[in-house]
């Protein structure tokens, strides 16, 4: 049988410019409430006896955006594997919707697989498409863009069963044909070309040479671009060198941002042993941060005997947006240190991240089942690849500061919150609870 390559291209890019003051707001029909002035919670305060009614609560994350930290929370176990030792950026929601344009194209085990991976059992296709609405929801503030594309030889034809299924769950239509056999540069550079425009220049070259051959038949490329400015931002003049320690015993001297009255969420965790501080960018998207106590020890976040990263990140999720105060969180003015830090991430070879996710059959030859999304035989997966920028800095579009706060626990500056050692960050999707970036920095001047 002639095997024939499908490859994925898993574009992630983001500009994170800054963030905002702490804004809470209505998304989706969903109240903020003042809990400060409300009778029911002040200790003490005599008020009338009200019927229990049932109150519908915005929930903390969507169905299909768990699913996302989910496999986000399973990709970093993954790639701990390879003790990678510097900085990390990776945008799990974007390895999510490149598997996405390929999951209606599965069947058998390699559909089972992906979806285990993916943690998509039991969710409907317009629940999926729900959350990308919602995400990638127009906004004039907020610069946060996405695009699908495939790009496929011209002998194979896509069932349209697959495209289908695809405009159902992604709104992906877009099918470009390509002369793989024979105009292979030139088809390597019309996608370079494309990626990089998608990401305003920030992933020049996707795809280096060497990466497509002529039994490449398919590329399935997804590109993520964001751009958050703040609020409030850093002044630069508040940027100065500080320390910044390594681990317990090494410190060294980094560019750091300060701003001296800024709106935050923080909370301990015990279980990873962990500060955590959020911040939130424009728009209703959180930047939260994750530093051990333990300079740059990061074990403890990880499976291990005291639980898996689901179930660790899940509680630090709830403990901070909570239930109770319908998916809001207790904020108060803090002072805060933040360095500064660019990070450009490539993963040349996310199959292997993938296999020990369970993602295996879809990379052999004799076990791929593309049977869904084209006639073709022979297809399997023989490239993955992902890279990522993200940039944080006190820089960035101004905005008008029309701020909303609904809770606000503290009204005086009680609190430094100085960010000092290696630390995770994810970028979180408030009203949907998506995952689009997540990564960690455990030196903010490595190159």
């Amino acid at each position: 049988m002639d095997w024939k390559h499908l490859t994925i291209f898993c574009t992630v890019f983001s500009f994170v410019n800054a963030f905002d003051y702490e804004t809470l707001y209505t998304e989706g029909g969903y109240d903020l409430y003042d809990y400060s002035t409300d009778p029911q919670v002040i200790p003490g305060h005599q008020h009338q006896q009200k019927p229990e009614t049932v109150v519908k609560r915005r929930p903390i994350t969507l169905p299909a955006a768990k699913s996302v930290q989910d496999f986000a929370c399973d990709l970093m176990n993954s790639m701990a594997a390879d003790q990678l030792p510097g900085n990390t950026a990776v945008s799990p929601l974007s390895m999510y919707t490149a598997l996405a344009m390929l999951r209606p194209g599965l069947g058998g085990e390699s559909l089972v697989q992906v979806n285990a991976a993916m943690h998509t059992e039991g969710l409907d296709e317009e629940e999926i498409c729900e959350m990308y609405d919602k995400v990638f929801k127009p906004n004039k503030k907020l610069r946060l863009r996405y695009a699908n594309r495939i790009y496929a030889d011209k002998s194979v034809k896509l069932k349209r069963q697959y495209r289908t299924d695809l405009k159902r769950s992604l709104n992906t239509t877009q099918v470009r044909r390509m002369d793989f056999t024979n105009k292979l540069e030139q088809c390597r550079q019309k996608i370079n070309r494309y990626v990089k425009k998608k990401t305003r220049n920030l992933i020049p070259e996707m795809l280096p040479e060497g990466a497509v051959d002529q039994s490449t038949k398919l590329i399935l490329v997804n590109a993520l671009y964001m751009k958050a400015p703040w609020q409030a931002k850093f002044e630069p003049e508040g940027t100065k060198m500080r320390k910044f320690w390594l681990s317990e015993s090494t410190a060294i001297q980094v560019p750091t941002m300060f701003h001296k009255q800024y709106f935050c969420t923080t909370h301990g965790d015990e279980i990873t042993d962990s500060d955590i501080t959020v911040l939130t960018l424009e728009e209703g998207v959180s930047m939260l941060l994750v530093m051990p106590k333990q300079a740059g020890n990061f074990t403890r976040f990880y499976d291990n005997e005291q639980g898996s990263t689901r179930e660790k990140l899940d509680n630090i999720v709830r403990s901070i947006w909570r239930e109770e105060r319908r998916g809001s969180r207790d904020i108060g003015l803090c002072a805060i240190t933040l360095p500064k830090f660019n990070i450009d991430h490539s993963i040349d070879d996310l199959k292997s991240v993938l296999s020990r996710m369970g993602i295996q059959d879809i990379f052999n030859r004799q076990s791929a089942d593309l049977s869904r999304l084209t006639n073709s035989g022979g297809l399997y997966v023989n490239d993955v690849r992902h890279k990522t920028s993200f940039n944080v800095a006190e820089d960035g579009v101004e905005a008008a500061a029309a701020t909303s706060i609904g809770i606000m626990t503290r009204s005086a500056v009680n609190n430094f919150r100085p960010i000092n050692k290696p630390f995770m960050y994810f970028i979180r999707h408030d009203s949907t609870g998506a995952l689009l970036f997540a990564g960690k920095v455990v030196n903010p001047i490595a190159t």
